[in-house]
């Protein structure tokens, strides 16, 4: 599962463009898509804390800074936020916008609606 997250987010910067985004934030970009199936784990250390499982493996396997795991939570936590958002920003092809040519008023899905009026 990680390895589609991966290869989904190398996709994406391939069609958004490397130039996007500078090296350190590339390399984070794409170690969030490898945890992003992590995102809810956690394991409990020896002083009986709940950790997030992305923490412990970019401190203890990767041997990584605290702040790219810190970096890498955070843009786990605001991918959950933008999940809500996929159904406005995403349209059926068969729900096109009408225009009427008499009223001048135009016929929106509710899906675009929702979006508009946010």
């Amino acid at each position: 599962r990680c390895v589609s997250y991966i290869d989904a987010a190398w996709r994406l910067l391939q069609v958004v463009g490397f130039s996007t985004f500078n090296d350190e934030e590339r390399r984070l970009y794409l170690y969030g898509a490898l945890f992003l199936p992590l995102r809810k784990s956690v394991y409990t250390d020896s002083k009986a804390k709940k950790v997030p499982i992305v923490n412990h493996i970019f401190r203890n396997s990767l041997k990584l800074k605290a702040s790219d795991a810190e970096t890498v939570i955070k843009l786990h936590a605001a991918s959950e936020r933008f999940l809500s958002w996929i159904p406005f920003v995403t349209l059926d092809k068969s729900e096109q916008f009408k225009e009427d040519s008499e009223t001048k008023k135009f016929h929106v899905p509710d899906v675009s609606r929702q979006r508009i009026i946010a």
